[in-house]
């Protein structure tokens, strides 16, 4: 649960709304991850045939929506790895360019700069001038 808070942060999400899904999937997690959610009976909303087959419809419905959870969790956690490869390989790319231009620094210091002095050229006077 600690990778689901740490993705929820990552994504900038708001704190009210971390909260929310932290208390949900809390109390819900292992048994949406077990697929052991319990069922809604299809005589919930009545004994009516309209009843019956709202019941049936809401019980695949919760299905899905149990299902829809588990794969998001599942695809925060897949997120949460690949901005934590992707932070990691800039930090690695940051050091490795820093160590490369303090070398490069460290030899230039060692370089004698020539002093570049103008020497003066003789051009041939334009033509009819003389």
């Amino acid at each position: 649960m600690a990778e689901v808070y740490g993705t929820l942060k990552d994504l900038n999400l708001p704190e009210d709304v971390i909260d929310e899904v932290m208390k949900m999937l809390d109390e819900n997690a292992d048994a949406l991850e077990k697929r052991n959610v319990h069922p809604i009976s299809e005589d919930v909303f009545g004994s009516s045939s309209w009843g019956s087959q709202l019941g049936f419809d809401a019980g695949l419905a919760q299905d899905v929506v149990a299902k829809a959870v588990v794969e998001m969790v599942a695809g925060l956690r897949g997120y949460h790895d690949g901005l934590k490869t992707f932070v990691d390989d800039v930090k690695d790319t940051d050091e490795s360019n820093a160590a490369t231009l303090k070398a490069l620094e460290l030899s230039t210091q060692h370089v004698d700069t020539p002093a570049l002095t103008l020497h003066a050229r003789s051009t041939p006077a334009p033509e009819g001038e003389a």
